[in-house]
């Protein structure tokens, strides 16, 4: 499950690091493990339930299709509606790709479908002309910089002055960053060295702009990106340097870069313009109204 077919956040590691504990489920027929899922039912306004953990922008169960041949859709509905049943929550939701999933079977079961949209980079190359004239001039400023040694990239940073970079953001903004997960994510062995912590800072050592990227076989999710308010109008662009310098060691180790963008006007302009391409994931969710009904009625 960890290795054949998924991403770094179908792990064990990942779920465990995120929510604190995980459970798994297999389906098999045979002798030969045709799908599973790694997950684990987290509480919310008093609701036990799958829920999708924070950082984790893919979450759906797998199936071995490109590894077993043939698929069976009788199979594959059997392992969906034995897993849901497993999990037994009357809250399911979950965050998938469109590759190696049906929809059709979702929708069987009663899930409601909606379109989310993350922006990826798939060439094998990438440089300058890759990205928008209005981000290339501040990347050629903020690389003369560099280059007078005015500032400095950090490419491995310290992760927790990266996450305190992203609470500082989050406070001004008004939203949670959720450093705790986000320091458990990188306290863990096992993950850390499947992610990259870049930096660009000022000659004190002060961190101008920060990442976090997890990445596995395939994919660089650019999940954490974060930057100081800063009075020079040209420093406070650090991130822009810095997305830069990580998608080019992205298409340059041969994976693909997901800039995991959201539907935001202007945070989705802002990786269109560094050459991302819209792609489609599908949030699937259901609603089981009869334990849900019997939980309300016990809240009320």
């Amino acid at each position: 499950l960890e290795s054949s077919a998924g991403t770094i956040f179908n792990t064990s590691h990942w779920i465990n690091s995120i929510c604190g504990s995980c459970e798994l489920f297999y389906f098999e027929k045979g002798e030969i493990i045709l799908g599973g899922f790694i997950y684990s039912k987290l509480k919310k306004a008093g609701i036990k339930g799958l829920f999708i953990p924070a950082y984790t922008p893919i979450y759906a169960p797998l199936w071995f299709d490109d590894i077993y041949g043939t698929k069976s859709i009788q199979d594959y509905r059997s392992f969906i509606e034995e897993l849901m049943r497993e999990i037994g929550s009357p809250i399911q939701d979950l965050l998938v790709s469109q590759e190696n999933i049906d929809l059709l079977v979702f929708k069987w079961l009663g899930f409601i479908t909606r379109p989310i949209t993350t922006f990826r980079i798939s060439s094998t190359e990438f440089d300058l002309e890759s990205i928008h004239k209005s981000k290339r001039r501040y990347v050629k400023s903020l690389i003369k910089l560099l280059d007078e040694g005015s500032i400095k990239f950090v490419e491995n940073a310290d992760p927790l002055k990266v996450i305190e970079l992203q609470r500082n953001v989050a406070e001004k903004r008004g939203f949670s960053s959720k450093e705790h997960i986000l320091q458990e994510v990188v306290g863990n062995a096992n993950l850390r060295k499947n992610i990259w912590c870049m930096a660009l800072s000022d000659l004190d050592g002060q961190y101008l702009a920060g990442c976090l990227a997890p990445f596995d076989k395939n994919t660089v999710y650019h999940l954490v990106n974060a930057s100081k308010f800063h009075p020079d109008k040209l420093l406070s662009k650090a991130n822009i340097l810095l997305t830069f310098l990580l998608t080019k060691r992205a298409v340059d180790s041969g994976r693909i870069m997901d800039f995991e963008g959201s539907m935001l006007k202007g945070v989705e302009e802002f990786y269109r313009h560094f050459g991302g391409k819209p792609e489609y994931r599908f949030r699937l969710t259901k609603y089981n109204l009869a334990p849900l009904n019997k939980i309300l009625n016990k809240l009320l």
